[in-house]
């Protein structure tokens, strides 16, 4: 059983947020793997232009008009693979490969400690009382801005969660008014 203990803001197992992949993966010492890519680049460059060619006839707009998608689409693009995948969790990085972020994900035993209490039962309302400035999205998602938290809820169970993520400071920013 894997266990991950949680220092909210700061680590994982002693792994401080902000530490690089390579010393991330080795301080951890879990196998893990890459994500993998099921479309290269030209695939889903291809793809795209298809996607804004039609949106053009479709509109009557410019292409220059759906920038954002493309602007979107580069950034999931690099994000999407900017993690490690472990039995029951993955770590995320940021741009320059630095621990943000870590998802533990229900029903893969793992043993899970938050400031030294067991949450490994995976209650929703458990881990709500970690903050209490839990924004709620539509009762399947809660943000804490305060803590870094975010709490995606079992579709099965809407008494647990089904995953976990814990970022380092600033990982989630209040949306703009």
């Amino acid at each position: 059983m894997t266990r991950l203990e949680i220092q909210l803001l700061k680590s994982v197992n002693e792994v401080q947020f902000g530490l690089s992949q390579h010393f991330v993966r080795e301080m951890l010492g879990l196998k893990y793997s890459k994500p993998e890519r099921h479309l290269h680049e030209p695939e889903m460059q291809e793809l795209l232009n298809r996607v804004l060619d039609m949106a053009v006839d479709i509109s009557g707009k410019n292409k220059n008009d759906f920038l954002e998608i493309v602007e979107n689409y580069q950034e999931y693009s690099k994000a999407n693979y900017r993690h490690d995948r472990y039995k029951g969790f993955k770590v995320c990085y940021d741009a320059a490969l630095q621990f943000e972020a870590i998802e533990i994900y229900a029903d893969f035993g793992i043993k899970l400690i938050i400031g030294g209490k067991d949450y490994s039962n995976f209650r929703l309302k458990d881990f709500l009382s970690l903050a209490d400035d839990f924004v709620s999205e539509e009762d399947s998602y809660y943000t804490s801005y305060s803590k870094q938290i975010g709490i995606t809820v079992s579709t099965e169970d809407k008494t647990l969660a089904g995953a976990i993520l814990f970022g380092k400071p600033g990982y989630y920013q209040p949306k703009a008014d």
